[in-house]
C-alpha cells in the first residue's frame, strides 16, 4: 500500500513539473499579424501571391485598368479569393468560373482562364454576361516575385486568417477565454491553458487542442508551429514545397 502511496505521489508531481503555467503570460493578448517563415533550400524565384504590385495589362471593353490599385485577398464570408481594387473585383469562383463586379453589376465569365502560382502569372481572355449585356475581358497579369538564395528565409503573409484565437485571455489557474474565428463568426469561447516543454497548450472546450511553441518579450507574443509537409501548406506556398527546407506558421500577439 505504501509502495503504491509513493508511486502516485510520484506521478503526481511528475505531472505538476511538466505542466504548469508562465506567469509571465498572464493578461490580455491582441492578434497583431500571422505569417509563414520559409527557408529556402536552394536559388529559386517565389511568388508572393499576396503581395504587390502585378504587372501587367487589365483591359474591360475600351477601358484600361491599373493593377497597381488591385490586390489579391481571401474573403473570410464566402470562402474565396478576390483580386479586387476599390471599383472593381474578380472572384475566382472555379477553374472556369470567374464573376467580375463592374460597375454596380455582377458579370459571370464562364471560360478557362489561367491563375498559375508556379509560373506567377494571371490570363484572361473572353467574353462575360449578365442579364443581356456583356464586357470583354482581358487580362495579363504577372504576380509579385521575390529571388530567393539557398538557405534564405522570408516571411509570407497568412493571407487566410488560419489562427482562429483572435484574442486571448490567459488567466490564473490555468484559465483561458478567447474570441475564436471560424470563417466569418467570432465565438467567446473559455478553456484552460499550461506550459509544457516550452511549449504552450490552448484547450478549449468541445475543441481539438493546439500546442504552439512560444516566445515572450515583454509586450509581444509569438506563437509558432511547424509546417512541413506539403499537405500542411497553403496554397500559395505549396507549389514551391520542394524548393523549400522549413516552414514555420508564426502568429504575433501584443499585449493590451
Amino acid at each position: 500500500m505504501k509502495k503504491l502511496l509513493s508511486l502516485f505521489l510520484l506521478i503526481s508531481l511528475i505531472l505538476i513539473s511538466c505542466e504548469k503555467i508562465d506567469s509571465s503570460l498572464i493578461g490580455s493578448w491582441r492578434l497583431n499579424e500571422t505569417n509563414y517563415r520559409i527557408t529556402a533550400n536552394q536559388d529559386f524565384t517565389f511568388t508572393n501571391v499576396f503581395g504587390s504590385p502585378w504587372k501587367g495589362t487589365i483591359k474591360i471593353d475600351n477601358t484600361n485598368l491599373n493593377p497597381m490599385l488591385f490586390n489579391y485577398y481571401f474573403e473570410n464570408v464566402w470562402g474565396q479569393t478576390l483580386f479586387a481594387s476599390e471599383n472593381v473585383s474578380f472572384t475566382f469562383a472555379g477553374p472556369n468560373r470567374l464573376e467580375i463586379y463592374y460597375e454596380n453589376a455582377l458579370y459571370l465569365l464562364e471560360k478557362e482562364y489561367i491563375f498559375n502560382i508556379s509560373t506567377g502569372l494571371f490570363k484572361v481572355d473572353g467574353t462575360a454576361k449578365y442579364q443581356d449585356r456583356t464586357l470583354q475581358i482581358a487580362i495579363e497579369l504577372t504576380m509579385p516575385k521575390v529571388e530567393l538564395k539557398k538557405g534564405a528565409q522570408f516571411l509570407v503573409k497568412d493571407g487566410y486568417n488560419f489562427m482562429p484565437y483572435r484574442h486571448l485571455w490567459l488567466n490564473n489557474g490555468g484559465k483561458l477565454q478567447t474570441d475564436y474565428l471560424t470563417g466569418d463568426i467570432m465565438d467567446r469561447l473559455s478553456g484552460k491553458w499550461n506550459i509544457s516543454d516550452n511549449k504552450i497548450n490552448i484547450n478549449l472546450k468541445n475543441r481539438a487542442s493546439d500546442i504552439y511553441q512560444y516566445r515572450f518579450n515583454n509586450d509581444k507574443l509569438l506563437l509558432s508551429k511547424e509546417k512541413n509537409t506539403k499537405e500542411q501548406l497553403p496554397h500559395h506556398i505549396s507549389p514551391f514545397a520542394d524548393k523549400i527546407s522549413n516552414t514555420t506558421y508564426q502568429a504575433l500577439y501584443t499585449r493590451e
